[in-house]
Parts: C-alpha cells; structure tokens; sequence
C-alpha cells in the first residue's frame, strides 16, 4: 500500500527544511513543524491550538480526530489513499466539507468503509457520529444494527453514556424493530 511511511521509511524523511507531512513519526505526538504540510493543503481556516510541549490539537469541526486519523487524512490528500479504517472514518466523514474539499469522494469512501464494518463494538460510536454530523442514512444503519443486536449493545458502557436524546431514538427503533417481528 502507498502511504507515508511506505515513502518516507520509518524514520521519515521529508522537505529540505525538517518538515514532515505525516502527523506522527515513531509514535511520537505531532509537533508544529510536522503539520506544516498540512497548513499548505487547506485553505480554510483550521482550528489548530497549541498547547505546552509543542503538541498541535486539531479539529475537524466539533470532533478531535486520533493521530491515526489524521494519519488517513494525510494519506487520502498527498497519496490518495482510500483504504480507510472504520474507526478513522467516524472522524474523517466530515472533513470534505469542513475542510470545502471540491467533492465528496472522502465522505463516500468513509461511509463505504463506515458501513461495509459496522459491528457491535463499534455502532454506538457510529450512531454517535452519524448523530453529530446528521447524517440519517447512517443513523438508520447503526440503530438497526443496535435494534437486531440488542441483548449485546445494551450492556456496553458506550451504550450507557449516550446522550439522552439519542437514547429515547434508540429505543423508539428497538420498539418499532420488535413490533414488525411480532
């Protein structure tokens, strides 16, 4: 797979000037020199704060994306790589807009990747999202995910830390789900 450590090896390389464009080298936290590249690539405004030690805190909109993330981010805009991870798509379905990418191509290739590895582990995460981004599509997939797997999502702990509004959907859904399998 092509990807930045596939071309900057594992100790990376980068610009003449010490700039890397990936957001994370040897698992260390990203500093200010290494979003750099990222600060060429977007040209909106990007909430960036920096706190002590030199650590850069990045936001795609309300949502903080893990380094991995940012990492297929990084990967998708420089290499076009679109083998996105599940748990990095929760973060990145929003960035073309956000960022006011020229298309969708990020947000479908998220929703593919959100939808073809929905799973009991990780439906509430993606109702969650699907919640904060208003994407009903999605929200529908994770509540009849939720509904057809009930007796397992209910007893997580995610499940219990949902938002009270969120709650009452789910079990509306669950009711209606139960209702049409009578």
């Amino acid at each position: 797979s092509s990807g930045i450590n596939a071309e900057y090896g594992a100790h990376g390389g980068g610009t003449a000037d010490g700039h890397h464009p990936h957001p994370q080298q040897n698992g260390a936290p990203r500093t200010q020199g290494d979003t750099h590249c990222a600060l060429r690539v977007f040209q909106r405004h990007v909430p960036f704060t920096a706190p002590a030690r030199d650590i850069v805190g990045i936001k795609i909109g309300d949502l903080e994306p893990t380094p991995d993330a940012f990492r297929s981010l990084m990967n998708y805009i420089y290499y076009n790589d679109t083998d996105i991870p599940p748990e990095d798509s929760l973060y990145l379905f929003t960035a073309d807009k956000f960022y006011g990418f020229s298309n969708n191509q990020l947000q479908a290739f998220c929703k593919k990747s959100l939808e073809t590895n929905i799973s009991t582990g990780n439906v509430i995460e993606i109702l969650k999202a699907a919640d904060q981004v208003n994407s009903q599509d999605m929200k529908r997939r994770a509540l009849k995910k939720i509904a057809e797997n009930f007796t397992i999502v209910q007893p997580l702990p995610a499940f219990r830390c949902l938002k009270h509004s969120l709650l009452l959907e789910v079990t509306d859904y669950v009711a209606d789900y139960m209702r049409l399998r009578e």
